[in-house]
């Protein structure tokens, strides 16, 4: 092939012998035969919206990728592949699994069969997988989404372990503030005084993290909502490091799949559901079409920094691009992580302060109460023993009646 800067003719290697550019990920992979345009048809426009609540977890959707790997490698067939997990699987992944052995069955190629439960498995593995098909390394391609899917389930777990101290203290300050009422006034009470309550915030809870920016972003579109929240000082850094660690991820997936470079970046970029990842993609495959190399079109793009660019030329150089995306991966997701548990600390000791300010009030409150109450009592029992309709406050200013002989003795 002719080498895409300086048009000279490279018989083979990696790079470009007269002046240095990488062209191994210019060169065609092998392709297998299969239907005109089913390859095309298979990568999506736009990315659909995957709920967790709707699909499969991190954990299921690696144990079901490592098992078809497994499969497929050692050279069972996709129809007998899909009947050993439909035989021992349960709910949506048991449905799916029955639905892409009948279409395998019936001649379909393994991304058909996929497509059929969108709610399973999410538009970017249906393109992997297609493009795996056809450059001939599907094992290869579910073992590395099982491996991705088993980082993001470990991911998830270190969050919630992250998040678990706050709740209990966000819990226990709705139950133990009216535990006096338990006594006083009945269970009944102190139910309705602290189930109802942290009931009613546990919605609020669910409104302002799940539907509120989901209802946001019906109103004024994704798009503009992702840049106002990546606009956060603090928040927007994290996300880039999260956003960073899945597109290297995604990326280093696809190139071990056996993808070229253009289709891998494409891909990974709608992985990350973000289309100002996807735009500056094309501009980095624009910069790559005339000669550059990966880190200079990512750079030119806006889309790396001095660390990713080093990541990206060292690992352009070695011929190991994929093993030096994941290890950026992991770092980045090292970063993520760290400042989502410093960010859940610091929301925990704001809760903590604030559980101790209600406290307090409360306390104070009650200790006034007991004052009026008893001073109330006071002011009754010196009417009824005649002290004057002034109280106990009247009788020590001097006015409102005498003082009892009984009380000016107690008093003396």
């Amino acid at each position: 092939m002719k080498c895409p800067r300086c048009q000279q003719e490279v018989p083979d290697g990696p790079e470009c012998r007269a002046c240095g550019v990488v062209v191994a990920k210019y060169r065609p992979r092998p392709q297998s035969p299969q239907p005109v345009g089913s390859v095309a048809s298979a990568t999506p426009e736009q990315p659909s919206a995957d709920f967790s609540w709707r699909g499969l977890s991190p954990r299921r959707r690696a144990l079901f990728y490592g098992e078809l790997a497994r499969l497929l490698e050692a050279g069972v067939s996709p129809v007998l592949a899909f009947s050993f997990i439909e035989k021992h699987a349960r709910g949506a992944l048991q449905k799916a699994a029955s639905a892409a052995r009948h279409k395998v069955q019936q001649g379909g190629q393994l991304w058909e069969a996929l497509r059929l439960s969108p709610r399973v498995f999410p538009p970017r593995v249906i393109s992997l997988i297609a493009a795996a098909e056809r450059t001939g390394t599907v094992p290869t391609a579910l073992q590395a989404l099982a491996v991705a899917a088993e980082l993001k389930y470990q991911l998830r777990l270190r969050l919630l372990r992250a998040a678990l101290y706050p709740f209990i203290l966000f819990t226990l300050s709705f139950f133990l503030l009216p535990l006096a009422s338990l006594v006083t006034e009945g269970p009944a009470a102190y139910l309705r005084k602290a189930l109802l309550p942290y009931l009613f915030s546990l919605s609020g809870l669910w409104l302002a993290l799940w539907l509120l920016p989901r209802l946001i972003a019906l109103l004024v579109g994704r798009e503009p909502l992702q840049r106002a929240v990546r606009a956060l000082p603090f928040v927007g850094r994290l996300l880039h490091a999260g956003d960073k660690a899945e597109f290297c991820r995604q990326l280093a997936v696809a190139l071990k799949a056996g993808l070229d470079m253009v289709s891998s970046l494409r891909l990974a970029a709608l992985a990350t559901g973000l289309s100002s990842f996807e735009s500056r993609v094309e501009r980095v495959i624009e910069y790559l079409g005339r000669g550059g190399t990966l880190s200079e079109a990512f750079g030119k793009a806006g889309l790396s920094d001095a660390e990713l660019e080093e990541v990206l030329a060292t690992g352009e150089a070695s011929g190991k691009l994929p093993e030096a995306l994941e290890q950026q991966a992991r770092l980045s997701e090292q970063v993520y992580l760290h400042g989502v548990e410093v960010g859940v600390q610091l929301a925990a000791v704001l809760l903590l302060l604030l559980v101790y300010a209600v406290v307090i009030i409360r306390v104070i409150g009650q200790y006034t109460q007991v004052l009026e109450g008893y001073q109330n009592q006071m002011n009754s029992l010196l009417k009824e023993l005649g002290g004057g309709a002034g109280g106990l406050d009247g009788l020590l200013r001097g006015g409102g009646g005498e003082l009892p002989p009984e009380l000016r003795e107690i008093l003396k």
